[in-house]
């Protein structure tokens, strides 16, 4: 197997589109045998028989809405991922807030698979195409809590895109400075956010910043895997 490599002639985002993995899969299905792979199926449960020392698991298949009868394995590799359930902090007055507060997994950065292919550099760098969710936010003043790769593309999207944030503030609880090359004048690191208020926020050395119309959570996901009895 190969890697996919059209990912490194791009200036992209430090986590992969999301339709590269597919194009890999594809790529890879050509050199197994046809029934090898089973697409659209979701996987219900996965229990281990310890009498018979294997493992059950039950699906649905998704084209034609049947379940199906239980298969069973030696061996199960769970690479699911665990980017589904948000991980999401309690900050006092959030329930006050007027503006809108939504977690990154919502902050979905979606390319097309036919345009992304004939974008330049500087246009996947900038162009609104590639940051399809910067127009939401479009004059905008945003808070973007977190200080991992969510949170440095989200900022950098929505500060580069063409018709982009008018403010955004990075909160994070790192002591020095995450050091990411931001967007002048747009893009500012501010500390651990601290609590709401109907139009603002505070954050925990007694700044606050007013005026605030979104607060984006890159706050990561929770382990949650319901289907996996075991």
């Amino acid at each position: 197997m190969t890697t996919c490599k059209v990912h490194d002639t791009w200036k992209s985002p430090s986590i992969k589109i999301n339709f590269l993995p597919l194009l890999y899969i594809a790529r890879w299905r050509k050199y197994v045998s046809k029934d090898a792979i089973k697409f659209n199926t979701l996987a219900k449960s996965v229990e281990f028989d310890e009498s018979a020392k294997v493992f059950r698991v039950r699906c649905h298949d998704l084209k034609t809405d049947v379940a199906l009868d239980p298969v069973e394995f030696d061996s199960v590799l769970c690479c699911s991922g665990h980017f589904s359930c948000p991980q999401l902090p309690s900050h006092d007055g959030a329930e006050h807030f007027e503006g809108r507060i939504l977690h990154s997994r919502d902050y979905r950065r979606v390319c097309e698979v036919g345009g992304a292919w004939n974008l330049s550099q500087a246009e996947l760098a900038n162009s609104s195409v590639y940051c399809r969710n910067a127009g939401e936010f479009r004059g905008l003043r945003v808070v973007v809590v977190g200080a991992s790769f969510s949170a440095e593309d989200i900022s950098c999207q929505l500060g580069r895109a063409v018709g982009g944030a008018r403010k955004v503030f990075v909160s994070h609880r790192r002591p020095t400075p995450i050091g990411h090359n931001w967007p002048p004048g747009i893009v500012e690191e501010r500390p651990e956010l601290k609590s709401f208020s109907a139009a603002g926020v505070e954050f925990v050395d007694g700044t606050r910043e007013e005026a605030i119309d979104a607060v984006v959570l890159a706050t990561g996901y929770v382990h949650h895997y319901p289907f996996m009895q075991v």
